[in-house]
């Protein structure tokens, strides 16, 4: 007589579990950790079924492994179905997006954010890779011939870029950067030039994994040039 179990063989005991992903809640789906969880060695049970010197039973072992599991299936769901301790972030799209300090650093952390905005592969996108990422969003007012340089790091690939409308990113990205592949710090520089108006930078990542962490954001104060006048400032708000 034979028993298995209907669970897959490629995940790892234990594989998966971590409270940086149970951080994010009902978003990740518990039926992930629980096939890790309840992995089967079918080979371990039947060499235990045909040890006659340990007379070990191989259902009994089934039966302690299943406890474990299940045990820690409840904690993991529990945990899962509490309070959420990463909320989405007032920022996570540009109906919420947050200004942008100038002339600071800052540190920012995109745990509960979700993947609002993409770039595709290939030469439509102004970053020349895809942004599959958990996106932040701050808005910039700028005047004419004024600079924006923005210079972020993270623990992973990140990706920074300048849209001037949100439900067309692609169209409207005015600069991209994603360059740094070793580091994961990237600089972005614009030149308002002659197109002075509120500009979104989305602070994103290339991998559709879905990576989260602190976000060090050091934002350069921007600087008109000589032939910004009072009147071109005037000018953004008429």
């Amino acid at each position: 007589m034979s028993a298995a179990i209907g669970v897959s063989d490629d995940v790892d005991f234990g594989k998966g579990i971590g409270l940086d992903r149970i951080c994010r809640g009902k978003k990740y789906l518990l039926t992930r950790i629980f096939k890790s969880l309840l992995k089967y060695d079918k080979a371990n049970f039947l060499l235990v079924r045909q040890n006659s010197v340990n007379q070990h039973d191989p259902v009994e072992e089934i039966m302690k492994k299943l406890v474990i599991a299940l045990t820690a299936m409840m904690l993991v769901a529990g945990l899962a179905m509490a309070d959420d301790p990463c909320p989405v972030p007032e920022n996570d799209t540009c109906a919420g997006a947050l200004e942008l300090p100038m002339g600071t650093t800052f540190t920012v952390n995109n745990c509960g954010a979700n993947n609002d905005y993409d770039l595709p592969l290939g030469g439509d996108s102004c970053t020349g890779y895809p942004t599959h990422g958990l996106d932040l969003v701050y808005y910039v007012d700028l005047v004419e011939n004024q600079e924006l340089t923005v210079t972020a790091s993270t623990s992973y690939d990140n990706a920074l870029y300048l849209v001037t409308d949100c439900s067309d990113i692609v169209n409207s990205c005015v600069a991209g950067v994603d360059e740094d592949t070793l580091n994961y710090t990237e600089t972005l520089v614009f030149d308002a030039a002659d197109a002075p108006g509120r500009y979104y930078l989305i602070l994103d990542g290339y991998s559709s994994f879905g990576p989260f962490g602190d976000w060090e954001v050091t934002v350069g104060g921007v600087v008109a040039t000589q032939q910004t006048t009072f009147d071109s400032l005037k000018s953004m708000y008429r």
